[in-house]
């Protein structure tokens, strides 16, 4: 993408903004990264479908999306219960692009947040981006460009009375992502709690839909 842009600018060509190009490579960076293999997933990714958690569990699954055009970023984050029911879900824009690590941090720093105040104390978070959650996962100050956030995250974690990470891919995490994108349409946070829009519930049935034909 930069070597294009030195050439356009060789030849005569119209050069983008280096912030614009900047941008532009963390999408690409993000979209990237999302499909790449990991050698850790089954075979049968293909079908993987969201799970619902065990017991009186609660499982908060969280993504985060970019607009490069408007430099506007998107969180977003749905909990639902043993039955795969809608406890709590949010959609917040936040001015500006960052590092697909950053906003995938962001929209977990959110999701958490979310379900503090709604009093959920048990849960199981679920994201697509693993490197989130490795950064997570070390005990070492993470030192990084988005240490800060990655600390700050953590500290969160702690105000859990049980919670565990678990890295799914982005067919595990639809409702999450779409969420997210929707954010990018808002101008302020949307929140919901046991019951939001008709969109968002068509997307919780399908998760559910999924699961019982993988199950059948």
């Amino acid at each position: 993408m930069i070597w294009a842009e030195r050439n356009k600018s060789f030849h005569g060509g119209i050069v983008r903004d280096p912030f614009a190009v900047y941008e532009a490579s963390l999408v690409f960076y993000k979209d990237f990264f999302d499909l790449c293999p990991s050698p850790k997933l089954p075979r049968h990714v293909a079908n993987c479908c969201w799970n619902p958690p065990e017991g009186d569990l609660l499982k908060l699954n969280v993504d985060g999306a970019c607009c490069v055009a408007d430099r506007k970023m998107g969180l977003g984050a749905v909990v639902r219960n043993a039955n795969g029911e809608l406890m709590g879900a949010m959609a917040k824009p936040v001015i500006g692009c960052l590092s697909p690590k950053a906003f995938e941090t962001l929209a977990m720093i959110a999701g958490c947040r979310m379900a503090i105040d709604a009093g959920f104390t048990r849960l199981i978070i679920e994201s697509d981006c693993l490197e989130v959650i490795n950064a997570v996962n070390r005990s070492k100050f993470d030192m990084s460009m988005e240490g800060e956030l990655i600390e700050e995250l953590k500290e969160l974690l702690r105000r859990f009375v049980s919670v565990a990470l678990q890295h799914q891919p982005r067919t595990c995490n639809f409702v999450a992502h779409q969420l997210a994108k929707f954010a990018l349409s808002c101008n302020e946070t949307c929140y919901w709690m046991e019951e939001g829009p008709s969109w968002l519930h068509s997307y919780l049935q399908n998760d559910l839909c999924s699961l019982h034909s993988i199950e059948e």
